[in-house]
């Protein structure tokens, strides 16, 4: 069985019937000569695949006697019927329909929490004659970089001919009766009760300063726009485009002092300039927006749960030179890995401790609290959130067919009503933006002028490439000369052999036979 972390229990605790803390994800499958994959097909190929994940395969449980709060551990129940629908079409989906699809599937509320918090749809035929299966689950299971583990467990990484097996089963493999869970929980309960006080203790010493840290970080009071009004529905927005890596490293190259996220954010910026401008809400000041940051240890992966924290970056709107707005992004930036590190070292992730610790009394009050209109009152500290997530650099298949697109939809939670989420995928930045609609009336819009600020970008980079004078050879190295050549020998003459120079010893030749 395992924890949830802190992270985890608050996204349950703030999900809402009107806002469901829900992400879905998107795999769009390439066109085959065979037409769009059978439904059986992709069945059997998850049945095969599904539990190497554990999220699929686990649902929240309380803990016996009222003790104890939540774990994930395994639905002795699952059926993977109960969670993978077919979705026919009349006629095939384009990618707008298709994004409207992802925001309609979440749309009848929260997902059941009596068994694994996911389902998936798959859409079996597209305008390119290709497919999509279609992903949602709650952000409680796993975060952004964890969704990268799970697509690496469930998928293949090359085009292998899926043969289906006949001795797949989904039943229980290990779910605990009541008698051995209160057996093994009673000493974790001792154990961590007897570590409660002093770690609370370092837990309230490290929040103050940490949490200090993380919300005296922000770049300043944001400036109202269009992007901050009430909204009464709670009806929301997606849409997506799929960009050039390439063309993100040709900015990088004109601008070495920025990275993928400092484009990423440059290319926002000069997108809501635009959209703002429109709306006559340009602000003089720049807006700010909130980014998760991964907090992970190095490379561990972590399989389950939520692990990030919020870091800040500036959104230059008020500019309108492109390499002075970039210029200003890569500044913040590089004052926010500064404080990031400042806020690691004095405790304000709080990702181990903070869900052994903290009593479960505490994290309804507080869900109620951020979902409640009082929380509405209090003055925003960011404009709109803003997550970039390295995905993966080889291809994935599913029953041999190629995964071309990766798209995704994230939840929306006042007072935040704009949401821009980027994915990395082999080749491709897998550029989204979700929002409310009354927020956003024409996703397709601002997705076309991020596209268009990307071109903009580009041609400016290249520009600053091409302007650069040839590297001159660094005076500070020494330089050696050039060996000069040796003049070539004078041949021998037979008279020089035959008459030895004076002094010289005379040969002496082998007696005849």
């Amino acid at each position: 069985m395992e924890h949830l972390t802190s992270l985890d229990r608050l996204l349950l605790r703030i999900e809402q019937p009107h806002h469901p803390m829900d992400l879905i994800m998107t795999w769009v499958l390439e066109p085959t000569e065979n037409g769009p994959l059978p439904f059986t097909t992709v069945r059997a190929f998850l049945a095969e695949r599904i539990t190497r994940v554990p999220v699929f395969t686990h649902r929240l449980v309380r803990q016996p006697f009222g003790i104890q709060v939540h774990r994930w551990a395994h639905d002795e129940d699952f059926d993977l019927d109960r969670h993978l629908h077919l979705l026919a079409t009349d006629e095939p989906m384009a990618l707008p329909q298709l994004a409207e699809l992802m925001v309609a599937i979440g749309a009848d509320g929260p997902l059941p929490r009596d068994r694994p918090l996911w389902e998936m749809w798959y859409v079996d035929e597209l305008t390119d004659g290709g497919s999509a299966l279609i992903l949602r689950h709650h952000h409680a299971i796993m975060d952004g970089v964890a969704s990268v583990e799970m697509g690496e467990d469930l998928f293949d990484h090359d085009a292998v001919p899926f043969r289906p097996r006949d001795d797949v089963d989904h039943t229980a493999l290990d779910h605990p009766h009541l008698i051995e869970r209160a057996a093994w929980l009673v000493p974790d309960l001792i154990g961590r009760s007897l570590n409660a006080a002093s770690a609370a203790m370092r837990l309230t010493r490290t929040a103050a300063r940490g949490g200090w840290l993380l919300v005296q970080g922000a770049p300043g009071r944001p400036p109202r726009t269009a992007l901050d009004q009430p909204v009464v529905s709670t009806e929301k927005v997606t849409a997506f485009r799929s960009l050039s890596l390439d063309d993100v490293h040709r900015v990088r190259a004109g601008f070495p002092e920025a990275s993928i996220n400092d484009v990423v954010v440059a290319v926002i910026a000069g997108a809501l300039r635009g959209f703002l401008a429109e709306r006559e809400t340009l602000p003089e000041t720049p807006l700010t927006a909130s980014m998760p940051v991964n907090i992970r240890r190095g490379d561990e992966p972590r399989a389950i749960g939520n692990y990030f924290t919020y870091g800040y970056a500036t959104v230059p709107v008020q500019h309108a030179d492109r390499a002075q707005r970039l210029a200003a992004v890569c500044d913040r930036s590089r004052v926010e890995k500064e404080r990031m590190v400042r806020v690691r070292a004095e405790g304000g992730t709080m990702e181990v401790e903070g869900p052994n610790v903290f009593p479960s009394a505490l994290w309804g009050p507080m869900g109620s609290f951020l979902t409640s209109p009082v929380f509405g009152l209090v003055p925003p500290v960011v404009n709109l959130s803003i997550s970039t997530v390295p995905g993966p650099k080889r291809p994935w298949y599913i029953a041999g067919v190629k995964v071309a697109h990766l798209f995704n939809r994230v939840p929306t939670l006042p007072p935040i009503q704009l949401f821009f989420h980027s994915f990395s995928y082999v080749g491709d930045l897998e550029f989204g933006v979700t929002a409310y609609r009354e927020t956003l009336p024409d996703a397709e819009a601002l997705m076309d002028l991020v596209a268009e600020e990307l071109r903009a970008l580009v041609l400016l980079a290249d520009e600053r490439v091409q302007a650069q004078p040839p590297a001159r050879p660094d005076p500070r190295v020494d330089v050696v000369p050039p060996r000069r050549p040796r003049p070539p020998r004078r041949p021998r003459t037979a008279a020089r052999r035959r008459h030895p120079a004076p002094g010289a010893a005379p040969r002496s030749h082998p007696p005849a036979d």
